[in-house]
């Protein structure tokens, strides 16, 4: 009698199980560092249209130390909160200095209120956004930080 044998032996299961299992943790690990980077890039893309919308503002205004920008009556300025910034972009600008009234120079990404979660920090790592303005220059630099302490405004 001649035995027919069809199918795979548990042996064989298992090695191509342990194979897949292999595979499937190469490619987690790999999706992972993707979505990390992806999020470091939108952190730098969103610091890029804060630096453009403090730079419109000071063009416009000429108020490149922020003395005249003021976010509901709180003067903003060196060494405050990146974040009030943020938020004051978004909104309408009234520039104290000369009352001039500039609609949005940030818009907000959903609807238009205000509203941090709109630029808010996407890569865990990342804590908020430190703002450098160099006002002989007109210019700044954003760019966001590890370290939420750091998330201020630094007028040079």
């Amino acid at each position: 009698m001649i035995k027919n044998e069809k199918g795979f032996s548990l042996i064989e299961l298992l090695i191509v199980i342990a194979i897949l299992g292999i595979i499937s943790a190469i490619a987690f690990l790999t999706l992972t560092g993707v979505i990390n980077s992806s999020r470091q890039k939108v952190d730098y893309k969103n610091a890029d249209l804060i630096e453009r919308a403090i730079e419109a503002y000071i063009f416009l205004t000429e108020d490149a130390k922020l003395e005249h920008l003021t976010y509901n009556k709180d003067k903003i300025g060196d060494k405050k909160d990146s974040s009030m910034l943020i938020l004051a972009l978004q909104g309408t600008i009234i520039c104290d200095k000369s009352g001039e009234e500039f609609t949005s120079l940030l818009t907000p990404k959903e609807g238009s209120t205000p509203s941090l979660d709109n630029f808010a920090i996407r890569w865990e790592n990342h804590k908020g956004y430190r703002i450098e303005i160099y006002p002989e220059n007109m210019t700044c630099d954003v760019f966001p930080v590890e370290d939420a302490s750091q998330a201020i405004i630094n007028v040079n």
